[in-house]
């Protein structure tokens, strides 16, 4: 019997600097990216890519925003 199949994790990636609504202050912010792997008996062999959501995360505070927080 051979299982496979496809995991998608989240990850963060550093981006850049804005201004957090909610600290107030100039923080970093990390795109969250979803990250896509071929497995094999439940194990990531294979990178399949990864792709943006359009979200993105304070790295200080951990409070999520959409692009339009971060590029305006």
């Amino acid at each position: 019997m051979l299982i496979i199949g496809v995991s998608t994790k989240e990850k963060a990636k550093p981006q850049g600097r804005f201004q957090c609504p909610v600290c107030q202050s100039q923080q970093t912010y990390a795109e969250l990216r979803h990250a896509r792997r071929f497995t094999l008996f439940f194990i990531p062999v294979l990178p399949l890519g990864s792709s943006g959501t359009g979200r993105y995360v304070c790295t200080n505070c951990g409070s999520g925003f959409g692009s339009e927080v971060v590029r305006g």
